[in-house]
């Protein structure tokens, strides 16, 4: 596995990493965004290693000053991203990330598609390329138009309950 990050982040690719640290241990959750394959690290030693299907996962973690870790998280909404990740330390609520996906502005997706749509239409009508090229052209266009403009972007607030 890649280096270890050291703030959380989400990303569809790279799935969710959400990080504690207080003056004892750094507690490092990650998942993944596709097949909910859980990772846990503590001071970037894995510790746990899962999968998890459910909306909802807790993991306890015993450190070895006694420290009981609680990590509890939760889908809010699978299709709007939002998640909900709280670090418990002896029973006392540490921290609370909270992630969202913001939409972004479709109409500058539609600035890169409707001119490519507009040159395949008129090389097909007036040049009479083929269908399979016309095709091509259109979903050349759409990749690119989502690879440039994509549909939005997480976003991942934490709080502090200490």
């Amino acid at each position: 596995m890649k280096e270890l990050p050291n703030s959380s982040r989400i990303s569809l690719l790279d799935g969710m990493w959400f990080i504690y640290n207080d003056e004892i241990n750094t507690i490092k959750y990650w998942c993944s965004c596709f097949n909910g394959k859980e990772k846990i690290f503590i001071n970037d030693k894995l510790i746990i290693e899962s999968r998890n299907t459910k909306t909802k996962s807790e993991h306890i973690i015993k450190d070895e000053t006694n420290n009981v870790y609680k990590l509890s998280i939760q889908s809010i909404n699978l299709v709007k991203g939002n998640f909900e990740c709280e670090f418990h330390r002896n029973d006392f609520i540490q921290k609370k990330i909270v992630t969202s996906f913001i939409k972004t502005n479709r109409k500058f997706r539609i600035l890169i598609l409707l001119p490519t749509c507009c040159l395949a239409a008129y090389l097909k009508i007036y040049h009479n390329i083929s269908d399979l090229m016309f095709l091509s052209v259109f979903i050349f266009s759409f990749i690119v138009g989502l690879f440039f403009f994509p549909l939005g972007r997480y976003s991942v607030e934490e709080f502090n309950m200490t």
